[in-house]
Order: C-alpha cells, then structure tokens, then sequence
C-alpha cells in the first residue's frame, strides 16, 4: 500500500510538471544553455584562430634576430607543447630601424589604422636589463596574442643575455628543459599508462550534472509543495497518504 500510495504521487507530479513550460526550461533549454556557454566560447576561440602579424622595431639590433628561432618559437609550458593551451599563432617581421623614429612610428600607426598589419613592438637596449617592451596594437585586449609575444620575447632577450655572459644559450636550453611526467595507474588488472585530465574531466561533467539535478528539481518540488499548500490542496492529500509517501512521490 505504501508503494502504490508512492507511485500514484509521483505518477501525478510526473504528469503534472511535464505539461508545463518551467519543466521543459528548467530541464532541458538551462542544461544547453550552460553547456553552450561553457563550450561555445573555446569552441569560436579555436574556429577564430588567426595569424596575427606583428613590426618589430629592434634598436638592440640581436633580438629581433632571436625571434623567430624554434627555441623562441617553442612554448615553455608543458600543455601549451602538447597543443591544449597555444590558441594564437603570432607572425613576427624585423623591420630595419630607421633615423627618424617618429616618422617610422607614425607610419606603422597609420599601417595599423589601414589593417596592413595587427601590431608593432619597439625593443629598447633597456630590454635587456628588465624594461618593457612597447606593443602598440589595434586592440589591447588580445590578451593570447600578448602572451605568445610575451614568451618569445622573454627567450629571445633571455638567449642574449645568455651570450653576453659567455654562455651558449643552446646548450643551456638543453641542461635546463623540462621534464615529462608519464602517469600510470595501478590497478588490479595491471598497470597502464593514462592522462588525469581525462578522469578529472569526467568527474567534473558527472558533478555538474548532479548539481544541475539538485538545483531544477528541487526548484521543482519546492514550487509544487507551494502551490499545493496556497491552494490547500495538501490538506488533502495529507488525509489519505503520509507525509514521508507524499515527500518520496515527489
């Protein structure tokens, strides 16, 4: 009898909310909804990959000679090596530098104005000693774009530094690379090789979907508990099954 009292509660309340418009939002167009504004953004980061082509000034006259090396080329971290994290792919041109510096900035401003090119950076011999390098671009807020610039600047000057000091900046990149770390899981089937970011990923949709679960249907039960109590209709029902029965039906 409790179950059926059960069954009979949760047949109502099934029939009840899969009428009605908050059921299918609140279960179906939020969960795309939050899945869309997840995953479209790195999704039209990727389609969107541009090459973007930048000046470089160089007055050092040896960075800019550094730039476009495969040491400089190459991304420090471990994951942007493996492809997941390297989202902008940046075209470095040495220009000769010339007398008047004002007319040639000036006409590289009026060459990104006219989207002949994205952007143009000035290497000052202070960039060897800790000052920053100017970027004078369309947009400041590319922020990947900057940060790709970044780190082939940081090995070019690095690589100079290195050869004023009387060290090979080759070899010293191969002392100082870095180490791969291999996963394996243990088991009792064995031992295997496999990446965490596979299990982290898949706990992570599996928590998100629970928390999805609690948030709609709560919101559900609660709005139902509501109404029936504003429109006294819990009074009858209380009548004939059990509040543990109603609750569990729900």
């Amino acid at each position: 009898m409790q179950l059926d009292n059960i069954r009979i509660v949760a047949k109502r309340e099934y029939l009840q909310r899969i009428r009605s418009k908050g059921f299918w939002i609140g279960t179906v167009i939020f969960p795309l909804f939050a899945v869309a504004m997840t995953v479209l953004p790195s999704l039209l980061m990727v389609r969107s990959r541009t090459t973007q082509t930048i000046v470089v000034l160089d007055d050092t006259g040896r960075v800019a000679a550094q730039l476009n090396t495969p040491a400089a080329e190459k991304p420090k971290d471990p994951l942007e090596q493996r492809g997941q994290m390297r989202m902008a792919k940046v075209e470095l041109i040495p220009e000769v530098v010339q007398k008047d510096r004002k007319a040639q900035e000036d006409a590289l401003n009026r060459r990104v104005v006219d989207k002949e090119i994205d952007a143009w950076v000035r290497i000052t011999p202070g960039a060897l000693t800790g000052d920053p390098v100017e970027y004078h671009g369309r947009s400041t807020s590319n922020f990947m774009t900057q940060d790709v610039l970044e780190d082939r600047l940081t090995e070019a000057v690095r690589r100079v530094r290195l050869a004023d000091a009387g060290y090979d900046p080759d070899k010293v990149g191969e002392l100082s690379a870095d180490v791969d770390l291999r996963t394996i899981r243990v088991s009792k089937e064995g031992s295997r090789a496999e990446g965490g970011a596979g299990g982290f990923l898949f706990a992570y949709i599996l928590f998100f979907m629970l928390f999805l679960s609690l948030l709609i249907w709560g919101q559900q039960v609660m709005n139902g508990v509501l109404e029936e109590k504003g429109s006294r209709a819990v009074e009858v029902i209380i009548s004939t099954v059990k509040p543990f029965q109603l609750m569990m039906g729900k």
